[in-house]
């Protein structure tokens, strides 16, 4: 059942409303540039991080490339020195190569492994340091207390 204006709750809403005033909030106000000057330096950090993670890559791979290069001229000199070996004394002489190889391959194993420890100690190290920056930049866009 509707009134003559059509409302079934037969409220004036504009009525209601024309004395209503929002109420205010106290919203504290950041820095916004302190804030931007943080996010340009996340962005700064990625680039610094990304550098040193490539430059850990990198070095990994050139230390990678030499090894493969030594052992291709150890292969071809132990070939040579195989050929000149008597047939009798070849299983000595293979097993002895053996040898060197596999002490060899476990050296620049653990050298690899060594690369790639102190390029993860260097990226954790500067990710730390961006980190502490970061949080330090929050505390400085952080609102004043009142």
């Amino acid at each position: 059942m509707a009134t003559k204006n059509g409302n079934p709750f037969d409220v004036d809403f504009a009525k209601f409303f024309e004395n209503f005033t929002a109420p205010k909030f106290d919203v504290p106000q950041f820095d916004v540039k302190a804030i931007a000057a943080l996010q340009q330096s996340n962005i700064d950090a990625i680039g610094e991080v990304n550098q040193v993670a490539s430059a850990g890559l990198k070095a990994i791979a050139a230390r990678q490339t030499e090894m493969v290069q030594g052992a291709v001229e150890e292969s071809t000199k132990a070939a040579g020195k195989l050929a000149a070996v008597k047939a009798d004394d070849r299983f000595d002489a293979s097993a002895k190569l053996a040898k060197t190889a596999f002490d060899t391959a476990v050296s620049n194993f653990q050298e690899l492994a060594e690369l790639a420890v102190k390029s993860q100690a260097q990226l954790a190290e500067t990710l730390t340091s961006v980190y502490t920056k970061n949080v330090d930049g929050l505390q400085a866009a952080k609102p004043a207390a009142k």
